[in-house]
C-alpha cells in the first residue's frame, strides 16, 4: 500500500500523522526510502520504511469503520480474570496493532473492568491513550471535535454497562 505524501496516516503507537515528505538515508551500505511523518499531536517527527510502511501505519478510517467501532463499543463484555501486567501487555501490545477495531476493543475492555474494580495506574494511562488516540482520528474523519467524539465513547460505553447490568438484574 502506498500512501501519498501530503496524506495522513496513522502510526499506531504515536496517532494521526500528516506524511510530509519522503527520503533516502544509507543504512549499513544499503540505501533505504523513509516517509517522514509529523505526527499531529505530539509534533513529534518520525521515520518510517516505506518498505514495511504496510506492517507500521495504516490509512485514517472511513465514515463506515466509525460506525463499525461505535458498534464494538457498544458490545458489553466480561473481561476474563487475569494478573493485571498480563491484561497490561496485552492492552499495550493492542494499542500498537494497526487496526482501529483493536483500540476500540482496548477501550471497551478496560471500561469494562472498571465498572467491577479500580484500574491499575498502566490500565488507567493505557484507556486514557486509547481514547485520545481514537478520539483524534474520528475527529479528522468526521469533522467534528475531539472533545464531542470522548462525549459519544463515553456515552457509548456507559449505556453498555447499564444494558449489561439490567439484563444481570432482571436475570435474578
Amino acid at each position: 500500500m502506498a500512501f501519498k505524501v501530503g496524506g495522513m496516516a496513522v502510526y499506531p503507537s504515536h496517532g494521526v500523522a500528516r506524511i510530509k515528505s519522503t527520503q533516502q538515508r544509507e543504512i549499513s551500505g544499503i540505501k533505504v526510502q523513509f516517509y517522514v511523518l509529523h505526527v499531529m499531536d505530539s509534533g513529534a517527527r518520525v521515520m518510517v520504511p516505506v518498505s514495511s510502511s504496510s506492517q507500521h501505519m495504516r490509512p485514517l478510517m472511513d465514515a463506515d469503520a466509525v460506525d463499525h467501532i461505535f458498534d464494538v463499543l457498544s458490545r458489553h463484555v466480561d473481561v476474563p480474570r487475569r494478573a493485571w501486567n498480563r491484561r497490561f501487555r496485552e492492552f499495550h501490545e493492542k494499542l500498537g496493532a494497526t487496526s482501529t477495531v483493536d483500540v476500540a476493543e482496548v477501550l471497551r475492555d478496560i471500561w469494562a473492568l472498571s465498572q467491577n474494580k479500580e484500574l491499575s495506574f498502566g490500565e488507567r494511562l493505557i484507556f486514557e491513550k486509547a481514547m485520545k488516540m481514537m478520539c483524534e482520528e474520528i475527529a479528522i474523519c468526521k469533522g467534528w471535535k475531539p472533545e464531542v467524539v470522548e462525549q459519544k465513547i463515553r456515552a457509548t460505553l456507559r449505556q453498555a454497562s447499564q444494558r449489561k447490568r439490567r439484563k444481570h438484574l432482571s436475570s435474578r
